[in-house]
């Protein structure tokens, strides 16, 4: 491409020469002048090695320095701020925060206002702990998030998973676990998952699908669940197989590793509570969002949803990783009693039966979704 004209760079500038032939990006201290590295050298002085007007060309020497005081005198520092990292390499330039930190060749620490990578930085639109960012860095990714919410005239809409949305359970005998495969054989939207080797049958909420595609239509959709991060990915795969609903906007249990288990916060989605205003929280468990200490309660954005259940306690143990932080252990691999009289089988099937009329009486009454659906909608 053809390169632009500047002025000849002056002290308190950086004018470098970068892959796209030109760049120009002011620094903060005056003493710092330009190098054709990318970089910036600490030293008092400098000498221009441009004509007013010239060109500025892919490897031109840009300024020339003298160093007083020996060799070690002068020390290039990277002109990157490092505003955001990966498990602690920054995310722009490539370099390992914490051995540029302990040689003193960057500065970790200073970028930005907010000094240094004091936040969990945002992988596309929720938080992540490996990422790390400086303040200034998640205020304009929020604003930019912000600014395109406004622009297609959406809000925030987080829906929380288990009892909101869809009844999980895990079968602790082979018994259940017959029972549960009979049901799933037979009843709409029950399905089968396997998570960390653990076999989980869900029965989503009735309308679900329904309302996820009223709400896409008015809101940008996240799943915040208090369930690890694989049980959560297959929930959104299994609600939003194409992705379009989502789209990767998951928070788990594994994502907020600085908030007990038993909490919830909005932070992971907007880290600065200026623009909670634009989000709405669906929740069965309101004492989940209730943080009275906070300068802003989460609490205050919720919609409490009326719990949904399905599975009666007899076939398994409900999913409800709010209630225990710990993992599930596996079901018993017992094998299962033989019937000690003919035609016991047959009862039992009988009353197994009628037991899935009744749950199914019950769960086509539930109409929550629906109604939430006209509130949301309206």
């Amino acid at each position: 491409p053809t390169p632009e004209v500047y002025g000849a760079p002056r002290l308190g500038e950086e004018l470098c020469a970068d892959d796209a032939l030109t760049s120009r990006r002011a620094v903060r201290e005056d003493e710092k002048c330009a190098s054709g590295a990318g970089g910036a050298f600490e030293c008092g002085h400098g000498q221009v090695a441009g004509q007013e007007g010239s060109a500025v060309q892919k490897g031109k020497v840009l300024a020339r320095f003298t160093l007083r005081g020996g060799e070690h005198a002068g020390k290039v520092r990277s002109s990157c701020l490092h505003e955001e990292s990966f498990m602690n390499i920054c995310s722009n330039c490539g370099a390992d925060l914490e051995e540029a930190s302990a040689a003193g060749s960057v500065p970790v620490g200073e970028a930005g206002s907010s000094g240094g990578q004091t936040h969990v930085g945002m992988f596309g639109s929720v938080a992540h702990p490996s990422l790390r960012s400086t303040g200034d860095s998640l205020r304009r990714t929020q604003m930019e998030r912000l600014n395109k919410l406004l622009a297609s005239k959406k809000l925030v809409l987080v829906l929380d998973l288990d009892h909101t949305l869809l009844h999980t359970t895990l079968p602790r005998s082979e018994a259940q676990h017959q029972g549960l495969a009979r049901i799933e054989s037979g009843v709409e939207d029950v399905y089968v998952l396997s998570v960390n080797a653990m076999t989980y049958y869900t029965k989503l909420r009735p309308h679900v699908r329904a309302f996820l595609t009223a709400m896409a239509e008015k809101f940008e959709l996240y799943v915040y669940t208090a369930g690890v991060r694989a049980y959560a990915e297959s929930i959104a795969k299994l609600l939003d197989y194409s992705g379009r609903w989502f789209n990767g906007r998951i928070v788990s249990r594994d994502d907020y590793a600085d908030v007990p288990a038993e909490h919830k916060k909005l932070d992971k989605i907007f880290p600065f509570d200026e623009h909670w205003a634009t989000a709405l929280i669906l929740d069965d468990n309101s004492d989940t969002w209730d943080h009275p200490h906070d300068a802003r309660n989460p609490r205050e954005n919720l919609i409490q949803v009326a719990k949904y259940n399905f599975w009666p306690r007899d076939l398994g143990e409900t999913h409800n990783p709010v209630s225990d932080g710990s993992s599930p252990t596996p079901p018993s691999s017992a094998p299962p009693e033989e019937d000690a009289e003919p035609g016991a089988e047959d009862a039992r099937t009988a009353e197994f039966d009628a037991k899935v009329r009744r749950l199914l009486e019950a769960d086509v009454m539930d109409g929550e979704l629906q109604q939430l659906q006209c509130l949301l909608t309206k």
